[in-house]
């Protein structure tokens, strides 16, 4: 339900906060038990760390996990928590959107001396990992606007499933209209990965630009991620803006269709995931020294 993350170092920012959402819960608690460990590698693969570097990655991850534990995990549980029973599901993903904001502009701030320090080939390296995400989706280079739109409906009905349990055939129906109310021609999904590589283009220039000025990079990095339309050009915006009305759309529409037993699987399911997140903080907070 949440995408906030447009490129790799706020993804690595968000793994407490997006990550386990998605597992069941013994992966759920390898990847909270040893967040620092998982971190550190995704850092190291995607921005080619070398030895120095992933120390000083380790170090500012610290200072990054003890200020989620102590200031965003509680309003973040909160929020999940009520998931499970609101009525109005979208008030609450708007909630969460903005934790998300605010744990992408801790991010900024704690891992600026680290991204002053990437050279040209580290962000040349970062910019080639993110491309090879990309192109997971980009319609043409996946067999064709039809198999890729059903492996994303595919895709998005085993997340149905890990958090609702079995999904009924409405749903199912229900993801094959949200696709045909697209464009028969692949532009949705084009236009989608144009504002992505956009978003991403704009932050990479920011690692550029702010090579060797960490102060400078924190600021930069915590301005585009508190106004990234400022940055992005009339065609992006109005994509964004596209997105987030289909997505509010699709969501009150499926949340609609759940049965009292769908409804009871994801209250379980977000329970579990809000009491997760709660035992990680209390042990970060209880080890920070």
């Amino acid at each position: 339900m949440m995408n906030v993350s447009k490129n790799m170092i706020f993804k690595i920012s968000l793994l407490i906060l997006l990550v386990p959402g998605f597992f069941g819960c013994s992966l759920r608690n390898v990847a909270l038990d040893y967040h620092e460990f998982v971190a550190s590698r995704m850092a190291a693969s995607y921005l080619d760390l070398n030895g120095e570097q992933t120390d000083l990655f380790k170090k500012r991850w610290k200072v990054f996990a003890v200020r989620l534990a102590t200031d965003r995990i509680e309003p973040l549980v909160q929020i999940i928590e009520l998931l499970g029973e609101t009525t109005k599901p979208q008030e609450q993903v708007y909630h969460l959107q903005k934790i998300a904001g605010e744990v992408m502009t801790d991010a900024c701030v704690d891992f600026s001396p680290l991204m002053a320090e990437l050279s040209a080939k580290q962000v040349e390296h970062l910019k080639k990992k993110i491309e090879e995400r990309n192109e997971k989706n980009d319609p043409d280079k996946n067999g064709g606007l039809a198999d890729f739109r059903k492996l994303k409906r595919e895709e998005f009905s085993d997340l149905l499933e890990r958090w609702l349990g079995q999904i009924l055939e409405v749903q199912k129906q229900m993801l094959i209209d949200f696709d045909n109310e697209k464009d028969s021609k692949g532009d949705w999904e084009r236009d989608y990965l144009a504002y992505s590589r956009e978003a991403q283009g704009v932050f990479l220039s920011f690692l550029i630009g702010g090579m060797g000025h960490s102060d400078m990079m924190s600021v930069k990095c915590s301005q585009f991620v508190l106004s990234p339309e400022s940055h992005l050009s009339e065609a992006s915006r109005k994509t964004k803006a596209n997105l987030a009305t289909s997505r509010e759309k699709n969501l009150e529409s499926l949340y609609g269709t759940l049965d009292l037993q769908q409804k009871k699987h994801f209250m379980q399911e977000t329970r579990s995931l809000a009491q997760d997140l709660r035992k990680w903080a209390g042990s970060v907070r209880a080890n920070k020294s």
